[in-house]
């Protein structure tokens, strides 16, 4: 066996032995200077060559094609325009496009370093997130949790209000069940008043409760009506969450406002007593008509008698006689609960 003893070149002493036959560990530089089959690897303890396909999960390296098969080499604080960080490491392969893709529940997917020639096509890693609670993080800043991942990113907060408080493919939305804490979240596909259990809403839309218990998204609006986009029909109504200086876009209205809730919708009673309405579809029946069903049967501009149970012009109980005047010389403004309804039906 041929070995090579480096010196200094005043005490003579060997400072390293090397042996002549294997690459394995011979000192390497940047440029990759190592013989065909072996590649450069620099971390904590320098850098020296070493075989490809020959780290392990959990083992330092420089670029994947050293470590075994179906392994990334990446560390998510490395610099993405850094090809040789020292603590880069063999991690699981996931899917970058979920965040929640790896086997364990402490892991995140990250995207791994495009300038390696391996992670071709878009390839990722899995590795602990930054933390695992809000006190984990530094400043003001907030652990966002991704589906039951158990550890997070820390994120600044946000500003519901300002659809531009995020970059691009990130919305600002509550973080976990705490409205007053929002931060930068990726942007979901859900569109107003879509289902938004399992998929999150689009830029400007949070995922609430609507007036049936169904997890939708609404709108994010200013109950102040100083800043950001202002509520429409079918949800004209901006209801401000306690605590906050922000609301949703939510679809309680006046019932005496046949124009309240848009195209299609009319404003229906949300009680018994006819005290509160919300946007509901309307339906195609006229004046006159019968409505077994309900409101859902009335056009816009009517609703269903308590009386009769058939479609009617709607009143306001404090305008009774102006309201119903028009519709006839007769008709009085009959109410679902007399002396308590704030809207009726001409009749």
């Amino acid at each position: 066996m041929r070995l090579l003893c480096l010196v200094l070149s005043l005490s003579m002493a060997c400072t390293g032995l090397y042996d002549f036959d294997s690459v394995e560990n011979l000192p390497c530089n940047a440029a990759n200077n190592c013989a065909a089959g072996y590649t450069c690897l620099t971390d904590a303890e320098g850098a020296r060559c070493v075989p490809d396909a020959i780290r392990g999960d959990g083992e330092s390296c420089s670029r994947t094609s050293q470590c075994t098969a179906g392994l990334i080499c990446d560390d998510k604080d490395c610099p993405a325009d850094q090809m040789n960080c020292p603590s880069r490491l063999c991690r699981q392969p996931c899917n970058p496009a979920d965040p929640t893709s790896c086997a364990a529940d402490n892991q995140l997917c990250w995207t791994a370093n495009t300038l390696d020639p391996a992670h071709a096509g878009g390839k990722g890693f899995c590795e602990e997130g930054d933390c695992v609670d809000d006190a984990s993080c530094e400043g003001d800043a907030l652990c966002l949790r991704i589906g039951a991942v158990t550890t997070g990113l820390c994120t600044p907060r946000c500003d519901p209000i300002d659809v531009d408080a995020c970059g691009a493919g990130q919305s600002c939305r509550p973080h976990g069940s705490d409205p007053r804490q929002t931060a930068c979240a990726p942007e979901g596909r859900a569109q107003a008043g879509e289902a938004c259990g399992q998929e999150a809403c689009v830029k400007g839309m949070i995922c609430i409760q609507d007036l049936q218990n169904v997890e939708r998204c609404a709108q994010v609006c200013d109950p102040q009506q100083l800043r950001g986009v202002g509520c429409e029909g079918p949800n004209p109504t901006c209801f401000g969450i306690e605590g906050t200086t922000y609301g949703v876009c939510i679809g309680i209205c006046e019932g005496w406002n046949p124009d309240q809730c848009g195209l299609g919708f009319s404003c229906q009673p949300l009680d018994a007593e006819w005290l509160q309405g919300y946007c509901g579809e309307a339906g195609s029946s006229g004046r006159g008509e019968a409505c077994p069903g309900g409101h859902v049967h009335c056009e816009p501009g009517l609703l269903c008698s308590p009386r009769s149970a058939t479609c009617q012009p709607v009143c306001q109980v404090t305008q009774a006689g102006e309201t119903c005047r028009a519709f006839g010389a007769n008709l009085n403004c009959i109410q679902a609960a007399a002396g308590r309804s704030l809207f009726g039906v001409c009749e």
